[in-house]
């Protein structure tokens, strides 16, 4: 049947989405813009690669889903 029985992501190379459904976005920071528009679609996003506490806080406020960090631990310490 072609389908997968699990949640599907899809790191955004393009502006040209798959032809599949997919549940989950991640994409660089840079395009926070478009958030909303993939959550109006029912698509969780995530956003990558975020190193700074500061930025990863207003990038949550602005409605992302998920943050990518190389530096989990000492996000969470930074950020409390």
């Amino acid at each position: 049947s072609g389908e997968i029985d699990c949640p599907v992501g899809w790191v955004a190379e393009s502006k040209r989405p798959p032809a599949n459904r997919f549940d989950y976005i991640f994409m660089p920071w840079q395009q926070a813009d478009e958030i909303h528009r993939w959550q109006a679609r029912k698509v969780k996003v995530g956003l990558y690669t975020i190193n700074d506490a500061a930025k990863a806080v207003k990038l949550r406020q602005a409605g992302a889903d998920f943050i990518e960090t190389n530096f989990f631990s000492r996000m969470v310490q930074d950020i409390g």
